[in-house]
């Protein structure tokens, strides 16, 4: 059975599990997208996602985390844009079907959304309906917008904030355990797809061009016994003083260690950055490093580690 039933979805909520749902075509400026809204538990709290994509899948392509945000030129945010938040997960559900125009009996298990969009596609992309006949809230016409009143009655509800940097580690190892998968089965791909999930996701950082920033860097180091190629995604946050002048900075590690065979170690050394707030696309930045990771997208690490630290 694909579909959960409400108890079912309640209970994977409760558990630490995200819940989705198809919400079908869409389009904008001219190009076709499809949307999907996801309620994801995070801390005691569950926060509501749109994701907004442009519909560039095909019968052997259905990988919705891996399609480009439909306008490329909206804010990072409008690509899995945060809608509201709630205390508990009935609320959430609620919340996540009036801002979007779920329903209650269509919620499937995270990733599941790609067998949705399967199916989508295998019987022609239906403008008014999903396959089993059943219409589509992406065809309901716009999405409604939970308003002031609205949180207001729902006591429970509220709209987002960013997050503090001190919940940074935490976001990331739940993207990264958001497929049910342990840590040590993912492959550099899926670890390198949660790393940019969790990298378009906003903190609570100033508005200044380093305050924010992504590094890509690989190389082969012994930092602790024997050497080992080492890829490093890095999330680095500024930290003000009182005053608002620099600190430190506080950085996000995820390290994938591999043994340091031949074909590694030839690639010798390389980083690169991605600051949000100095006018950089992150979508493109990502897409320059694709070739980068060609030789590691399948391949597990031999170790995976995960800390911050204050530089």
């Amino acid at each position: 059975m694909r579909y959960l039933a409400e108890s079912f979805a309640l209970g994977a909520l409760r558990r630490g599990r995200p819940v989705e749902q198809f919400l079908g075509p869409t389009h904008a400026a001219k190009r076709l997208g499809v949307r999907y809204v996801e309620v994801r538990p995070r801390g005691g709290t569950y926060e509501i996602f749109l994701r907004t994509v442009e519909d560039v899948g095909h019968e052997t392509f259905v990988d919705l985390a891996e399609f480009p945000p439909l306008d490329p030129d909206t804010e990072e945010e409008e690509f899995g844009r945060l809608i509201a938040a709630a205390g508990d997960p009935l609320t959430a559900l609620n919340a996540a079907e009036d801002c979007t125009g779920a329903v209650r009996h269509r919620w499937v298990n995270a990733a599941m959304t790609q067998d949705e969009y399967n199916d989508f596609v295998q019987s022609g992309r239906p403008l008014r309906g999903s396959p089993d006949g059943y219409p589509l809230a992406g065809t309901h016409g716009p999405a409604r917008t939970v308003t002031a009143d609205d949180a207001s009655d729902r006591g429970a509800l509220r709209m987002p904030r960013r997050p503090p940097i001190s919940e940074a580690l935490q976001i990331l190892r739940d993207e990264l355990e958001s497929g049910h998968r342990e840590l040590a089965e993912l492959t550099a791909r899926e670890i390198w797809l949660a790393f940019l999930r969790f990298g378009r996701r906003r903190f609570d950082t100033a508005v200044t061009p380093d305050s924010d920033g992504l590094l890509f860097q690989y190389g082969t180091h012994a930092f602790s016994g024997s050497p080992m190629f080492t890829l490093d995604l890095t999330r680095q946050f500024e930290i003000n003083d009182a005053e608002g002048e620099h600190d430190q900075y506080m950085q996000v590690h995820c390290e994938l260690r591999y043994v340091p065979r031949p074909s590694l170690q030839n690639l010798g050394t390389f980083d690169s950055w991605f600051l949000h707030d100095a006018g950089d696309d992150l979508d493109g930045w990502a897409e320059s490093l694709n070739a980068r990771l060609e030789l590691l997208r399948d391949r597990k690490p031999a170790e995976i580690s995960l800390y911050e630290e204050r530089i």
